[in-house]
């Protein structure tokens, strides 16, 4: 979309450094128009909460004009989303504009004083992170197979229309690849299933987006025009981090005193230089980079109004992490829910459609309009009066292996018939199996009336109790007779309407083939809903705090599962524990799931009180502070010197005053705190 500066406010903050503000309109093509700002002209804040590990960081900016006799704006609350953006800029050093935020302008959150002129008004811009539980999770239709978490990303910030290039900063490395990929490079999904609820319905983007963030401990806002994804625990100075690895590929264990040596190179450096992995807006490698990152207190930024407040939080007992196993019986036909098909030209991964052949075969047609869950179903408009004489509308393509005779399996799927009267609607459908052993065995067919497998085709016929309703069928399938390697294909035909005066289509939706998994370990036992991933202190540390994350549904822990379609593959490291750099293959060192390094990471930061601190500041720097700096406390040593610097939780920006009000805590990554890994599975 094209967009024109309409609008234009060009002002200096209290230290004289030049500030903009453009709102710029979707196809305008006219002159700039003035601003009228108030004394306080822009306000940005970013969220936060009491956990500082809350995944998405999003942000909001304030403008507060005035309208008088000359100056007048657009009505803000009469037009679409995204018809309005808005630019904030800064001049850097060689007082060159530079985008600092940008974001949409939304209608309902515009509000203005009902006065004389001259009166203010204030307009509300977001990033559009907060919004994005209004989009669907962006699969991709045309196959089943897993993404990597940073395609998934772009995909999803794709909605936002903002077109930002991101920085990514997690030092968590796959064995393999680790040399030039970014953890987010690396981390891919068995299958894009993963991300459905209840197996059928694909889940928004802003929680498939929060729960890659859990994963890779890991925060997602926006700030100099970019967006930051960086990890909640070991954003910190990479020189260091290389120190570190040097000396465990040579010890063959970390250095003691790692934090330590980070309050160390603080105090004798007065930097922390990040390494940043930058991606273009779609997702393509542009270069890795080291930014110093650090503000210091009272060297670049001055507390204001005794406004200086220290908070702690309690230890951590006990870190629990729980996998959602729920959506996790195995079902073979993996686009059973359609989604992965195409309207346009009618592509189906994993499915046939047939056309209209008398006597042989009827139409149907990937559809959008009725759906009982997700985006897809599959319609026909063909009906036959005889159901003997009813022509195959839907078969699987290929023979879907199940490799297990002992298992006993369920069949299910969803119909609904639009109908304008009451009249008997059937359908049939086929379950064949198709024996691959080298003995030559015979095809055998389903019989749901003898509940038994029979060696000729059978159509199993059901009826609907009602119509214009959706209606659930599922049918309990013996096992498999013994001496069977067999491959299982299902079909569907066209419904049998006893009155098709009135009929309009019929629609199948939800078609699963699964095993109810009787006889495996907990993992596959049907009432299994969750793998707590616990880390425990010991009981004589006389801890009590809890911190709890749920409903997570990827897992590398899992991966070997195959009934768990949110698999992720490979061991992964950090580099303080890594043998291998330089190494040799024998001696990899210690490589562990990511879910055990991540939690690791958590108790690490609460092995005591976490300290947090609310302050007022003002910047003496001519570059505005954002979430991605640090903020070092350093009065000196006699005074108040913070062991290491501080993470920015939340924080609001006054342009004009160069003013922040922020939340930050202390992380605490020395070496790792002794605690007990407990695997637990629950109903």
């Amino acid at each position: 979309m094209a967009y024109g500066i309409k609008y234009r406010l060009e002002f200096s903050d209290d230290q004289e450094n030049g500030k903009k503000i453009e709102i710029l309109k979707k196809d305008y093509t006219g002159s700039v128009l003035p601003i009228i700002g108030t004394s306080s002209p822009v306000e940005i804040s970013w969220e936060g909460d009491d956990d500082f590990y809350s995944p998405i960081k999003g942000s909001t900016c304030l403008i507060n004009l005035f309208v008088t006799d000359d100056v007048n704006y657009d009505n803000f609350y009469e037009f679409n989303e995204r018809e309005y953006r808005v630019d904030v800029y800064y001049k850097d050093a060689s007082n060159n504009y530079q985008i600092f935020w940008t974001g949409w302008v939304v209608a309902d959150n515009f509000s203005e004083a009902i006065t004389t002129k001259p009166f203010p008004i204030t307009i509300n811009a977001l990033d559009g992170l907060g919004l994005l539980k209004g989009f669907d999770y962006p699969i991709d239709i045309t196959q089943v197979a897993g993404k990597t978490f940073k395609t998934t990303l772009t995909n999803i910030l794709d909605y936002l229309d903002l077109d930002l290039d991101f920085y990514v900063s997690n030092d968590i490395r796959k064995r393999a690849g680790y040399q030039t990929n970014s953890l987010w490079d690396e981390v891919v999904p068995q299958f894009q299933n993963a991300w459905f609820a209840d197996g059928n319905d694909i889940m928004d983007a802003k929680t498939v987006l929060e729960m890659m963030l859990r994963v890779t401990n890991s925060r997602i806002f926006q700030s100099l025009g970019k967006w930051y994804i960086i990890n909640n625990s070991s954003y910190n100075e990479q020189s260091l981090k290389d120190s570190i690895a040097t000396y465990t590929n040579t010890n063959q264990a970390p250095p003691s005193g790692i934090r330590a040596s980070q309050t160390s190179y603080l105090v004798a450096n007065g930097t922390e230089a990040v390494e940043l992995v930058l991606y273009n807006s779609s997702g393509v490698y542009q270069s890795t980079t080291d930014v110093n990152v650090l503000k210091e207190i009272p060297l670049n930024l001055t507390p204001l109004n005794n406004s200086f407040v220290q908070t702690n939080l309690r230890p951590l007992e006990k870190y629990s992490y729980k996998i959602d196993l729920s959506q996790n019986d195995t079902n073979y036909f993996k686009n059973g829910g359609f989604e992965f098909g195409v309207i346009s030209t009618n592509t189906i991964l994993n499915w046939i459609t047939y056309a209209n052949v008398s006597g042989v075969s009827a139409a149907a047609v990937l559809d959008n309009a009725i759906v009982l869950q997700g985006n897809h179903s599959i319609k026909t408009t063909n009906s036959n009066t005889v159901l003997a004489n009813t022509r195959k509308m839907l078969t699987t393509t290929e023979r879907v292996m199940i490799g297990s005779q002992t298992l006993a399996n369920v069949f299910a799927f969803n119909v609904f018939a639009s109908h304008n009267n009451s009249s008997a609607v059937q359908l049939y459908y086929i379950i064949k199996v198709v024996d691959n052993s080298p003995e030559s065995y015979v095809d055998i067919w389903w019989n749901a009336t003898t509940e038994a497998w029979v060696t000729s085709e059978f159509k199993n016929p059901v009826t609907l109790e009602d119509v214009n309703i959706w209606e659930d069928f599922e049918v309990e399938v013996a096992s498999f007779p013994a001496g069977y390697d067999p491959g299982t294909t299902v079909e569907f035909y066209e419904p049998r309407v006893a009155n098709t005066n009135g009929f309009n289509a019929f629609y199948i939706d939800n078609v699963s083939f699964s095993y109810t998994k009787p006889d495996f370990s907990a993992f596959y036992k049907k009432k299994t809903k969750t793998l707590e991933v616990i880390r425990k202190r010991p009981i004589t540390d006389s801890l009590s705090g809890v911190l709890d994350v749920s409903d997570i549904k990827v897992s590398n822990i899992l991966y070997n599962y195959q009934a768990f379609l949110g698999g992720i593959s490979g061991v992964y490291f950090r580099p303080r524990d890594n043998y291998y750099i330089g190494g040799t293959a024998s001696n990899p060192g210690l490589m562990l799931p990511i879910e055990e390094i991540t939690t690791q990471q958590v108790m690490n930061d609460y092995r005591n009180f976490v300290t947090r601190f609310e302050v007022d500041l003002y910047n003496l720097d001519k570059t505005p502070i954002g979430l991605q700096n640090k903020i070092w406390v350093n009065f000196g040593s006699s005074i108040l010197q913070n062991p290491v610097s501080c993470y920015i939780d939340s924080m609001t920006y006054n342009v004009k005053r160069n003013t922040i009000s922020v939340t930050m805590h202390i992380p605490n990554q020395d070496n790792d705190i002794a605690n007990t890994l407990i695997k637990n599975y629950t109903n």
